[in-house]
Order: structure tokens, then C-alpha cells, then sequence
């Protein structure tokens, strides 16, 4: 690696525009966002056998699936949409989730329902599994909730994490 500190800041400033110039022709050629650019960069960087590389959660919109996988052909994705064929086994009641779209429960009553379902053995089982993928990847969770802040994507990793806890 090269040294750095004996570069001046108007060199380090011309190398960044550089690099900046060239994520956004990526970007455009790929129609690929920015952001999965940069994550791919920085694991590309990153030794995969590295001890300290161990994964994160990080919330997919749904659609945006394809584009991730491109990026990240071997990314390990994880569902948690309710859907009208009994929801998945991380996923919220399908029926609370209309009656929150209603406006028949409040969010907060959503986040008790989801922590509740997220309590059962049969999800408890699959976060131990997810535990385990995250010993040395990036697991991708998704949902079809295109606002970010009301998704029960958002919740599970709130969840997972220990943010969303209800007692």
C-alpha cells in the first residue's frame, strides 16, 4: 500500500473527484445505486479469510433484489413480507398487516404483534440459522414495504439488534 501522508491535500482531493468520477460512471452504466458500489469496493478490499470480517443485517426493498444479487451474485437474502398465503416464518401476520394498512391497529400495536410472533420457537429457530450466516456474510433482509420506516424489514433488524423489544 502506498503512503499517503506525504501526499498534499489538493493531490488526495484530485484522487477522490478521480474515484468519484468513476462510481458515478459505474453507477450510470450498471444502472446500479451508489451505495452497493461502494459496499462492493470496500468487501472487495476487505479479505474475505479476515477474521474480523463478520456480516451485518442490511434492509433490501424487495424489487430491489436483482440489482443487489448482480453485485452480490452469492448475497444471502431472507424474507420477512406477510403475504396472504400464511405469511412466512419471520413474517407478520398477514391479517394485522392489513388491518394496520386500515388504519384498524396503530403501529406501535404492529411492533407488539411482529416481537410477539417473533418470540415462537418456529422463528426463534430461524434467527439462530440467521446468526450463523452471519458468522461470515452479509445477510440481506427484505420485504415488499417500500417506506423503510413502516416495514417489517426494519422491525426485524430493530429486533434482531435488540432495539424493538416489548414487554
Amino acid at each position: 500500500m502506498r503512503d499517503t501522508s506525504k501526499l498534499s491535500s489538493r493531490t488526495l482531493l484530485g484522487i477522490s473527484k478521480l474515484a468519484m468520477k468513476k462510481l458515478e460512471v459505474l453507477s450510470e452504466l450498471e444502472n446500479i445505486p451508489k451505495y452497493l458500489l461502494v459496499e462492493k469496493m470496500i468487501n472487495d478490499y476487505i479479505p474475505q479469510n479476515t477474521t474480523m470480517k463478520t456480516g451485518i443485517l442490511k434492509s433490501v426493498y424487495m424489487p430491489e433484489i436483482r440489482r443487489v444479487k448482480k453485485i452480490f451474485p452469492y448475497a444471502i437474502f431472507i424474507n420477512v413480507s406477510s403475504n396472504a398465503n400464511n405469511g412466512t416464518t419471520l413474517g407478520l401476520d398477514y391479517q394485522y398487516w392489513l388491518q394496520y394498512k386500515n388504519g384498524t391497529i396503530s403501529w406501535d400495536q404492529v411492533k407488539r404483534l411482529y416481537v410477539e410472533r417473533l418470540q415462537r420457537p418456529d422463528a426463534q429457530k430461524r434467527i439462530e440459522e440467521i446468526k450463523k450466516y452471519l458468522q461470515s456474510n452479509d445477510v440481506y433482509i427484505t420485504s415488499f414495504e417500500c417506506d423503510e420506516e413502516f416495514s417489517t424489514r426494519k422491525l426485524f433488524i430493530d429486533y434482531f439488534y435488540g432495539r424493538l423489544v416489548w414487554k
